[in-house]
C-alpha cells in the first residue's frame, strides 16, 4: 500500500526520521462506487486530521475508459515523516480501507521533504 521507510537505502530512513521536516503522501485512487464515497471520505478525514495531515492538492477526474469510474489523485501533508508512516500503518486506516475495499482502492507513496543541508 506504501513505500515504507524500511525499504529506503542505506541511513536514509534515521536520517530523515531525525530531521523536523515535513513529508508526503502522493495518493493515487480509484473509486469505484462515488455514492459511498462520503462515508469513506468521513472517516479517513477523521483519521488525518488525529495525525495532523492537511490534504495540500487535489485533482478528481472521470476516466471509464481505464475501467475505473472517478480517478482521484492528492497530496497530503504531515509534519515529519514518523506521523506520515504512522498514520498509513494505523490500525484505524488500515481497518475503514478494508471496509470500504469495494467502494475505492488507493495506493500512496510516501515522500521526505529535505532540508537545504540534506
Amino acid at each position: 500500500m506504501g513505500y515504507y521507510m524500511q525499504d529506503m537505502p542505506g541511513d536514509a530512513p534515521a536520517r530523515l526520521a531525525e530531521r523536523s521536516v515535513p513529508a508526503y503522501w502522493i495518493v493515487k485512487g480509484c473509486i469505484r462506487d462515488p455514492m459511498r464515497l462520503s462515508l469513506y471520505n468521513d472517516s479517513a478525514t477523521e483519521i488525518l486530521d488525529s495525525f495532523g495531515a492537511e490534504i495540500i492538492a487535489r485533482s478528481v477526474r472521470e476516466c471509464p475508459e481505464k475501467g475505473c469510474p472517478i480517478e482521484i489523485r492528492a497530496i497530503v501533508r504531515f509534519a515529519s515523516l514518523t506521523e506520515a508512516q504512522g498514520c498509513l500503518d494505523s490500525r484505524r486506516l488500515r481497518s475503514i480501507s478494508d471496509l470500504y475495499a469495494d467502494v475505492c482502492e488507493w495506493s500512496v507513496v510516501i515522500v521526505a521533504g529535505i532540508g537545504r543541508d540534506f
